[in-house]
Protein backbone atom coordinates (compact mmCIF):
# COMPACT_ATOMS: atom_id res chain seq x y z
CA UNK A 1 0.00 0.00 0.00
CA UNK A 2 1.34 3.11 -0.91
CA UNK A 3 1.88 5.59 1.68
CA UNK A 4 -0.60 8.42 -0.17
CA UNK A 5 -2.74 5.93 1.07
CA UNK A 6 -2.52 6.27 4.33
CA UNK A 7 -2.16 9.93 4.47
CA UNK A 8 -5.44 9.72 2.61
CA UNK A 9 -7.14 7.81 5.07
CA UNK A 10 -5.64 9.58 7.88
CA UNK A 11 -6.62 12.77 6.41
CA UNK A 12 -10.35 11.43 6.42
CA UNK A 13 -10.22 10.25 9.55
CA UNK A 14 -8.85 13.23 10.91
CA UNK A 15 -11.65 15.46 9.34
CA UNK A 16 -13.80 13.36 10.51
CA UNK A 17 -13.17 13.10 14.29
CA UNK A 18 -14.69 14.85 16.52
CA UNK A 19 -12.10 17.69 18.62
CA UNK A 20 -11.50 16.21 21.91
CA UNK A 21 -10.51 18.39 25.53
CA UNK A 22 -6.75 18.19 25.79
CA UNK A 23 -6.24 15.55 28.53
CA UNK A 24 -2.39 15.25 30.38
CA UNK A 25 -0.01 13.35 29.29
CA UNK A 26 1.32 12.59 25.89
CA UNK A 27 -0.06 14.38 23.25
CA UNK A 28 -2.47 11.81 21.18
CA UNK A 29 -0.26 9.73 18.50
CA UNK A 30 -0.45 11.01 14.67
CA UNK A 31 -3.13 8.64 12.90
CA UNK A 32 -0.81 8.14 9.73
CA UNK A 33 1.49 6.20 12.15
CA UNK A 34 -1.83 4.46 13.90
CA UNK A 35 -2.73 3.02 10.15
CA UNK A 36 0.68 2.19 9.76
CA UNK A 37 0.61 -0.12 13.05
CA UNK A 38 -2.56 -1.44 12.17
CA UNK A 39 -1.30 -1.98 8.50
CA UNK A 40 1.43 -3.85 10.47
CA UNK A 41 -0.55 -6.17 12.28
CA UNK A 42 -2.85 -7.27 9.89
CA UNK A 43 -0.25 -8.41 7.12
CA UNK A 44 1.73 -9.80 9.76
CA UNK A 45 -0.02 -11.14 12.68
CA UNK A 46 2.26 -9.54 14.79
CA UNK A 47 0.41 -9.97 18.21
CA UNK A 48 -1.31 -6.50 20.39
CA UNK A 49 1.99 -6.53 22.89
CA UNK A 50 4.24 -7.52 20.62
CA UNK A 51 3.50 -3.88 18.61
CA UNK A 52 6.38 -1.79 19.60
CA UNK A 53 6.33 2.61 18.82
CA UNK A 54 8.72 3.70 16.46
CA UNK A 55 9.35 6.51 14.30
CA UNK A 56 6.67 5.57 11.66
CA UNK A 57 4.72 3.03 13.71
CA UNK A 58 2.41 3.43 17.15
CA UNK A 59 2.42 0.45 20.06
CA UNK A 60 -0.23 -2.11 20.46
CA UNK A 61 -1.74 -0.55 23.07
CA UNK A 62 -2.07 2.82 21.14
CA UNK A 63 -3.35 0.89 18.34
CA UNK A 64 -6.18 -0.46 21.02
CA UNK A 65 -7.10 2.72 22.68
CA UNK A 66 -7.16 4.17 18.97
CA UNK A 67 -9.98 1.35 17.76
CA UNK A 68 -11.61 2.04 21.30
CA UNK A 69 -11.79 5.96 20.68
CA UNK A 70 -13.22 5.63 17.10
CA UNK A 71 -15.56 2.78 17.70
CA UNK A 72 -17.07 4.67 20.42
CA UNK A 73 -17.85 7.09 18.33
CA UNK A 74 -18.65 5.34 15.34
CA UNK A 75 -16.27 7.09 13.45
CA UNK A 76 -15.07 4.09 11.49
CA UNK A 77 -18.70 3.17 9.69
CA UNK A 78 -18.40 6.97 8.84
CA UNK A 79 -15.00 6.72 6.85
CA UNK A 80 -15.96 3.81 5.46
CA UNK A 81 -19.25 5.27 3.79
CA UNK A 82 -17.06 8.49 3.02
CA UNK A 83 -14.23 6.70 1.30
CA UNK A 84 -16.80 4.41 -0.72
CA UNK A 85 -18.59 7.64 -1.87
CA UNK A 86 -15.36 9.44 -2.85
CA UNK A 87 -14.43 6.34 -5.05
CA UNK A 88 -18.40 5.63 -6.16
CA UNK A 89 -16.48 3.51 -9.51
CA UNK A 90 -14.03 6.40 -9.91
CA UNK A 91 -11.08 5.38 -8.15
CA UNK A 92 -9.14 8.59 -9.19
CA UNK A 93 -11.51 10.91 -8.11
CA UNK A 94 -9.43 14.03 -6.76
CA UNK A 95 -11.06 16.26 -4.24
CA UNK A 96 -9.56 19.75 -3.11
CA UNK A 97 -11.10 23.26 -1.76
CA UNK A 98 -9.49 26.93 -2.08
CA UNK A 99 -9.99 29.69 0.56
CA UNK A 100 -10.89 33.05 -0.86
CA UNK A 101 -11.79 36.46 1.09
CA UNK A 102 -15.54 37.90 0.41
CA UNK A 103 -15.14 41.55 1.24
CA UNK A 104 -18.31 42.46 0.30
CA UNK A 105 -20.85 39.62 2.60
CA UNK A 106 -23.22 37.50 1.62
CA UNK A 107 -24.68 33.95 2.93
CA UNK A 108 -21.67 31.49 2.01
CA UNK A 109 -19.12 33.46 3.68
CA UNK A 110 -17.61 32.81 7.35
CA UNK A 111 -14.71 33.16 9.39
CA UNK A 112 -11.43 32.11 7.24
CA UNK A 113 -9.70 30.39 10.01
CA UNK A 114 -6.46 31.26 7.01
CA UNK A 115 -6.81 34.58 7.02
CA UNK A 116 -7.33 35.31 10.29
CA UNK A 117 -10.47 35.28 10.86
CA UNK A 118 -11.96 37.33 8.00
CA UNK A 119 -14.73 36.52 6.10
CA UNK A 120 -14.61 34.44 3.34
CA UNK A 121 -15.92 31.55 1.31
CA UNK A 122 -14.04 28.45 -0.19
CA UNK A 123 -15.19 26.33 -3.16
CA UNK A 124 -15.03 23.04 -3.10
CA UNK A 125 -13.99 21.04 -6.43
CA UNK A 126 -14.09 17.15 -7.42
CA UNK A 127 -12.29 16.49 -10.14
CA UNK A 128 -11.88 12.97 -12.36
CA UNK A 129 -8.16 11.76 -13.22
CA UNK A 130 -7.94 13.45 -16.59
CA UNK A 131 -8.88 16.72 -14.62
CA UNK A 132 -12.33 17.69 -15.61
CA UNK A 133 -14.36 18.71 -12.94
CA UNK A 134 -16.86 16.47 -11.92
CA UNK A 135 -18.50 18.41 -9.28
CA UNK A 136 -18.28 21.71 -7.22
CA UNK A 137 -19.72 23.57 -4.86
CA UNK A 138 -19.09 26.73 -2.54
CA UNK A 139 -19.60 27.00 1.44
CA UNK A 140 -18.39 29.43 4.62
CA UNK A 141 -14.69 29.17 4.74
CA UNK A 142 -15.28 27.61 8.26
CA UNK A 143 -16.65 24.82 6.84
CA UNK A 144 -14.75 21.08 6.97
CA UNK A 145 -14.13 19.84 3.42
CA UNK A 146 -15.56 16.43 5.00
CA UNK A 147 -18.90 18.03 5.65
CA UNK A 148 -19.08 19.13 2.25
CA UNK A 149 -17.93 15.52 0.65
CA UNK A 150 -20.69 13.77 2.54
CA UNK A 151 -23.26 16.11 2.13
CA UNK A 152 -22.76 16.11 -2.23
CA UNK A 153 -22.21 12.56 -2.34
CA UNK A 154 -25.74 11.82 -0.01
CA UNK A 155 -27.70 13.84 -3.22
Amino acid sequence: MDTRILDLIATVIECCEQPSEPVPGHPLTQTVRVLATLRQFLREGTPWRSLRASKNAASGSTLRRAFERWARTGLLRKVHALLVAMLRGNPTLILDSCSVRAKRGGDLTGPNPTDRGKRGTKYHVAVNGDGVPVACMATAANVNDCEYVGAAWRA
